[in-house]
């Protein structure tokens, strides 16, 4: 069960980073190819109007699904994530609702060109995922009713209580560290951000040889299905240079300083 558990909890934060990238990658694709469009069609206004107008309709899309579905998923969730995993009760922080809508607004905030990172959104959305997981497959085990008039009932209940929740958080630090593992590329990193920042009171013993091979498998399969389709990070940069094969000017290098100077 614990084996069944962590190696889909790789396998599906593996998925939903291949499928999250693909997906920025086509609206970033679509946004520039309609600036380019418009700036040879009919100047360069236009084609800055375009690429301001489609970032502000991806931006207000995102915005409108976090304010009427999930208000919960406004910030990065890291500060919420850390909370549950070190004890704290978050009630309705993990369901399927906040997962679509934490994925939807990661691709739309990326692709509309907000300043922001998809680390803190995937460490959310991957535990998210393993929560969902490990609630999937242990739930039916748990008692859920209960004799109160038999011996020990009370204490019973305390343990499968105990046990659920440990078995949930230690599964949502797999998905933690798969989510930092599959977009950097760090397996070692997964596993070291999620010692380091967010379980700061416990670390179970188990939990290291548990991360290590889910951040192992989720990192590979991640950089595996992306160098299938030819796709990489670098695909998401605005500006790339194209090296010419041009020849060492000194003149080339004087000419800066000194039209810096004739101007002043």
């Amino acid at each position: 069960m614990v084996c069944r558990i962590t190696m889909l909890t790789a396998l599906a934060v593996g998925m939903a980073n291949f499928g999250m990238i693909l997906a920025i990658q086509f609206l970033v694709q679509l946004k520039f190819r309609s600036m380019q469009s418009a700036l040879h069609s009919s100047g360069t206004w236009p084609g800055v109007v375009a690429l301001a107008s489609i970032s502000t309709v991806y931006a207000f899309m995102g915005v409108c699904l976090i304010q009427r579905f999930a208000p919960s998923c406004g910030g990065s969730g890291i500060p919420e994530n850390k909370a549950f995993l070190n004890g704290a009760i978050m009630p309705g922080l993990y369901s399927r609702r906040t997962l679509g809508i934490r994925i939807c607004t990661n691709i739309l905030a990326n692709a509309a060109g907000f300043p922001v990172g998809r680390e803190g959104p995937m460490v959310s959305i991957g535990s998210n995922i393993s929560f969902l997981l490990c609630r999937h497959f242990v739930q039916p085990y748990v008692r859920e009713w209960i004799d109160v008039s038999g011996p020990g009932s009370a204490q019973a209940l305390l343990v499968d209580e105990q046990r659920l929740a440990h078995a949930t958080r230690i599964s949502c630090t797999v998905g933690g560290a798969c989510a930092i593992a599959s977009i950097f590329n760090a397996p070692f990193g997964g596993l070291l951000y999620m010692f380091e920042e967010v379980t700061s009171l416990a670390w179970p013993l188990e939990l290291t040889f548990r991360v290590f091979v889910a951040t192992m498998f989720c990192s590979l399969l991640s950089y595996g299905l992306c160098n299938l389709v030819g796709s990489d990070i670098t695909e998401f940069v605005i500006y790339a240079e194209t090296p010419q094969d041009k020849k060492w000017s000194w003149g080339a290098l004087a000419e800066g300083p000194r039209s810096a100077v004739t101007r002043a």
